[in-house]
């Protein structure tokens, strides 16, 4: 019998701590946690804060979801956080290509959450 080893990550920030970044002044703080595919999207988007956030979250939560499964990652850019032609958020892992992730991103005014579940 195959046995999958599963992880669970959950993480909530509050948008604030994002707000007001600009990419060019904020570029050394935005660079070492977000990937050029990333800074292009949330900066497209009406209200880049949300969206930085929601991919930090979002990151936070695969680094817990790998560390229940005793794995870590070296840098942030080890996980990109894209999204699927409907929209939906999705993972890709850098060092850890077997693995399947699912991830659930979501925004208010005030914060973003995110939850992960990944297994192998």
């Amino acid at each position: 019998m195959n046995t999958a080893t599963i992880g669970l990550g959950v993480d909530l920030e509050e948008n604030k701590r994002f707000l007001g970044l600009d990419r060019v002044a904020d570029r050394p703080f935005l660079e070492k946690i977000f990937t050029p595919q990333e800074l292009d999207y949330c900066f497209s988007r009406p209200l880049p804060a949300q969206h930085l956030c929601a991919c930090f979250v979002g990151k936070e939560a695969v680094i817990k979801a790998l560390g229940s499964c005793g794995q870590t990652i070296s840098s942030y850019h080890d996980i990109e956080i894209g999204h699927a032609s409907d929209g939906a958020p999705v993972v890709t892992l850098a060092h850890h290509p077997t693995a399947h992730v699912t991830i659930s991103l979501s925004h208010s005014a005030q914060q973003s959450v995110a939850f992960v579940l990944l297994y192998w």
